[in-house]
């Protein structure tokens, strides 16, 4: 896409004879005669439409790939927790057992 995009510009660019697209300007513009400037109209017409598909892609890509992270994200806080529970509980159950020891030497 970017290759046509720059094909497009330097098309331009060539039409209208001047050196680099930031010189494209409305009065150069105006001194085509209406066949290059449909032309030139209509590529790059044809070149938006090809950009908004391929962005309506891409956001559909973006969306997805932020669902998938947020369900990682979740998996991993749960896994987390999972973890926090087990030492929690290894922790109570030493704890425990040091509270048993210390009530048999008492």
């Amino acid at each position: 896409m970017e290759k046509k995009m720059t094909s497009e510009i330097q098309k331009v660019v060539k039409v209208v004879n001047v050196s680099c697209a930031s010189e494209v300007t409305e009065s150069t513009l105006m001194k085509l005669n209406k066949n290059p400037l449909a032309q030139i109209v209509n590529s790059l017409l044809g070149l938006i439409e090809q950009n908004v598909e391929l962005c309506k892609c891409a956001a559909g890509k973006m969306d997805q790939l932020k669902s998938d992270k947020i369900a990682d994200q979740k998996l991993l806080i749960e896994l987390q927790q999972t973890q926090m529970n087990s030492v929690q509980e290894t922790v109570k159950s030493e704890m425990k057992s040091w509270a048993d020891v210390v009530k048999e030497k008492q």
